[in-house]
């Protein structure tokens, strides 16, 4: 049956599968089967030739084998006993080293072994050809150890990285920290916050009336004018923006034009017209206007701990006491 296959599958031997199949309804007639050795026999006579037209091999073919490289030093060989075996008259072993060698002296590997070869005497018996064929198979023992060792080394390595784990690798270790650098971080005093933008903090925003009264009023409506700003610039919610505070109008100057000069006919006084009654507290130090907001009555950057003025214009107050005027106020 294999046989059956091959041969179909084969497009040179079409003919030779027609043949087959037409011996299988013969015997199917007569109720036997095709055997194998009946194949075979198919087979040599479709590729017999006739005697007179049978190739001989010859000294030609030896000339025309060529050595293809260390690499292939197993297939040369194998096509020069091929050749030798067919030949019809045979050559001695003296014209057949002297082809040998020729071809050999190409190798590279081989190249220590020509040279002891050439070196020796014509009378000594190792000159041979049976010497040459020695230091060829001397030579693909050693390629194929090699391989088998290469190969092995190859299995060995691929069953352990695949049962280990795997190293950590240069970014996955981390560096230690020294003892002082430790005992620096925890002492370190916590950075200011800093701005902070995106739509997911003002939605899930919860935040205290200390710290809604910490953050500028206009830069979440309008906009904040002042550079630099005692207030934090922070992104408020909907909700927070409702609870805060609009503070008091700050004391600001006249417009131009009113006070000056003559032309005003108000002289000096007409300076302290054009000021605002509601004057800040932190600017002038009165007293705070009922109306007034309680995040300018007191330093708020001295509660955080980054007031750097000196001296500060507003009051200095603690926590405890921020609480008491917000509780006083209600």
């Amino acid at each position: 049956m294999a046989l059956t296959q091959t041969l179909r599958d084969s497009g040179d031997a079409s003919q030779l599968y027609q043949e087959l199949l037409e011996h299988h309804r013969l015997h199917m007639l007569k109720g036997t089967v095709t055997k194998g050795r009946q194949i075979y026999w198919m087979i040599i006579n479709f590729h017999k030739v006739n005697d007179s037209q049978e190739v001989v091999i010859g000294v030609e073919h030896l000339l025309m084998l060529e050595w293809k490289g260390d690499s292939k030093m197993s297939e040369f060989k194998h096509r020069w006993e091929n050749i030798i075996r067919r030949m019809s008259d045979p050559l001695s072993d003296q014209t057949l080293q002297g082809m040998l060698v020729k071809k050999m002296r190409v190798s590279k590997k081989l190249k220590e072994d020509i040279s002891h070869y050439d070196r020796l005497e014509q009378s000594n018996p190792e000159k041979s050809i049976g010497y040459l064929w020695n230091c060829i198979n001397r030579a693909i023992r050693l390629q194929k150890e090699a391989q088998n060792a290469t190969a092995q080394e190859n299995y060995l390595k691929n069953e352990l990285t695949s049962t280990a784990a795997p190293a950590p690798g240069p970014g996955d270790l981390k560096p230690k920290k020294s003892p002082k650098a430790k005992k620096a971080a925890k002492t370190a005093a916590p950075a200011q916050p800093e701005q902070q933008r995106g739509r997911s903090q003002t939605r899930t925003s919860k935040k205290t009336d200390a710290e809604i009264a910490k953050v500028c009023w206009f830069h979440n409506r309008e906009g904040c004018t002042r550079d630099p700003c005692q207030f934090h610039h922070t992104n408020l919610s909907e909700a927070d923006k409702a609870r805060q505070i609009r503070p008091a109008r700050s004391g600001s100057p006249a417009p131009k034009g009113v006070g000056k000069g003559k032309k005003s006919g108000e002289g000096k006084k007409g300076k302290s017209k054009g000021r605002s009654r509601t004057a800040s507290p932190a600017a002038s130090g009165r007293s705070p206007s009922p109306g007034g907001a309680l995040d300018q009555r007191y330093c708020h950057k001295f509660l955080l701990g980054t007031c750097t003025w000196k001296p500060c214009k507003f009051k200095h107050l603690t926590q405890d006491q921020v609480d008491k005027i917000n509780k006083m106020q209600q």
